[in-house]
């Protein structure tokens, strides 16, 4: 999850998903899980689902390169 700049309240999370099956009931699946454990101004506004994520050379997600995404 990374955030993104919003004129209105500063940041609003976007959440990049690694899928095996890209299904859209798949993607309501996640939102209505976040939904249920995290605190509203935690929910993703977006989820952009992806095949793989890039990773650095410490083997952790590289967010960096997906804050060129945005």
């Amino acid at each position: 999850v990374i955030g993104r700049s919003d004129d209105a309240s500063g940041q609003v999370p976007v959440a990049f998903v690694a899928l095996r099956d890209n299904t859209p009931e798949l993607e309501r699946e996640i939102a209505q899980f976040c939904k249920q454990h995290l605190a509203a101004y935690k929910i993703p506004r977006t989820f952009i689902c992806r095949e793989d994520l890039p990773m650095n050379t410490t083997g952790k997600v590289d967010k960096k390169s997906l804050r060129g995404e945005l």
